[in-house]
């Protein structure tokens, strides 16, 4: 498969969960389509992918995000943005490490990947009517018609 992102291989079997993007809790790819259990009894009524992140709305307008998070598109702690600390003369020009799982205690503050789906709080708490994934930011547009954006910026 080109790029090797996740979809549908020529015999029709889903492959590439290896980033949590699949929703299952798992990071293995998944042969046979499956429910989503986390999010079984709430009624969804869109849903995004990007290339190892995924995302969805519920008909309450809440939205969910799982998938690999490296460059904070999932808009959950990250190392890299973290890190992220531009130097007095490169204002604006700091260089983005993609996140990585750290061992020990220090691991808890950053999400790398997160496997199951997640209810994200947008400022103000808006109801979210559309959302878009990229490879490594997402979108969202609420009922009022305000557009958020996150993730890698450069």
């Amino acid at each position: 498969m080109p790029g090797g992102r996740g979809g549908l291989s020529e015999a029709g079997h889903f492959i590439y969960g290896k980033h949590g993007q699949l929703g299952h809790g798992t990071l293995e790819s998944e042969p046979q389509p499956r429910v989503v259990e986390a999010l079984g009894g709430v009624p969804m009524t869109a849903v995004a992918a990007g290339g190892w992140h995924s995302a969805s709305i519920s008909e309450a307008g809440d939205l969910y995000v799982w998938g690999w998070n490296e460059s904070g598109q999932l808009a959950l702690p990250c190392k890299a943005l973290a890190e992220e600390q531009p130097q007095a003369e490169d204002a604006g020009q700091a260089e983005v490490a993609p996140c990585q799982e750290q061992p020990g205690a220090e691991a808890a503050a950053f999400i790398s990947i997160q496997a199951l789906p997640a209810l994200l709080d947008l400022p103000r708490q808006p109801q979210v009517s559309r959302v878009s994934c990229g490879s490594r930011h997402t979108a969202a547009v609420t009922r009022e018609g305000e557009l958020y954006t996150w993730g890698w910026g450069k």
